[in-house]
């Protein structure tokens, strides 16, 4: 696991501006983009199914849902680091008892 980063990542949720099964005429078109523009997106995805289509955007993550992530994924990442440690430190002893019992010499 690497430790996680305050920067704002690149976030990806369904649309609401654009619907696929609607109609648009050119002008609405250009004002949806004007608005998604404003707003940061930086582009959208259309992902085809099997019977059906999702409309996906993508954009940066603000600095308020930068640092909620962060803050959550660094007490995983510390979570995790902790228990890296206790098994870090189980195998040692691990090890130190074996090799007791077939007779070796520890020396610390």
């Amino acid at each position: 696991m690497k430790r996680p980063t305050k920067t704002p990542l690149i976030v990806r949720k369904p649309s609401t501006k654009i619907e696929l099964f609607d109609q648009y005429p050119p002008n609405e078109l250009i004002q949806i983009a004007e608005e998604m523009k404003a707003e940061g997106i930086l582009d959208i995805e259309i992902e085809p199914g099997w019977d059906s289509c999702e409309i996906f955007e993508r954009r940066l993550e603000t600095e308020l849902e930068a640092e909620v992530r962060y803050k959550k994924e660094m007490k995983k990442y510390k979570t995790f680091k902790k228990r890296e440690e206790i098994n870090k430190e189980k195998k040692k002893e691990r090890l130190i008892r074996d090799a007791k019992k077939l007779g070796l010499k520890v020396v610390e």
